[in-house]
């Protein structure tokens, strides 16, 4: 299933560069398969403080020269940050039966 997911991630990417002289939109569509790609590299470059930082000046350089790229650039880090969060967040689990509570109606 995960060559699928690749190939549909191709397409999108592939979509977005037809379609980036027409619209700004086309950035997500080539930033996000991109940075879900390279999400193991970035976070294993962002434990380290000097790695990080220099993600960060990664970031800020498209963002003052194409300020598109490096705003869907962060909107797709943020995005696939969330979905990697939520997935491995755990889920309270749900006990079986009604909840019964005690009610006195006499003192």
């Amino acid at each position: 299933m995960k060559p699928i997911a690749d190939i549909a991630l191709m397409a999108v990417v592939m979509l977005g560069l037809m379609a980036l002289g027409n619209t700004l939109f086309a950035w997500l569509l080539v930033c996000l398969p991109l940075v879900y790609w390279c999400w193991p590299i970035l976070a294993w470059a962002a434990k380290r403080p000097i790695t990080a930082r220099l993600l960060l000046l990664a970031l800020a350089a498209p963002t003052c020269w194409h300020w598109p790229a490096g705003l869907f650039t962060a909107l797709s880090i943020t995005l696939v940050w969330t979905a990697k969060t939520l997935k491995a967040s755990p889920r309270p689990q749900r006990k079986g039966g009604p909840v019964i509570k005690k009610h006195y109606f006499w003192n």
